[in-house]
């Protein structure tokens, strides 16, 4: 999954949540993030295809590209 510098830097700087969507007809969710402000949902950052078999794996699947982005430096 590529994403933009900027995405990226706003899952880097900002209050996020991940959550599941789905299932879709063939019984796969959908990973996303949203960017949150003021502890609710401002605006959808990034979301993945419907690949998951359970809403707890999309969720955890965004969980770690949050994780991943937080590791690397800010440019």
């Amino acid at each position: 999954m590529g994403i933009s510098r900027i995405t990226a830097l706003e899952i880097q700087g900002n209050e996020v949540l991940c959550e599941a969507h789905g299932p879709d007809s063939k019984g796969k969710y959908k990973g996303w993030i949203y960017m949150l402000r003021g502890g609710e949902i401002h605006k959808s950052i990034l979301n993945s295809n419907a690949c998951y078999n359970s809403p707890e794996a999309a969720v955890e699947g965004m969980e770690n590209v949050v994780e991943l982005i937080r590791k690397e430096p800010t440019p």
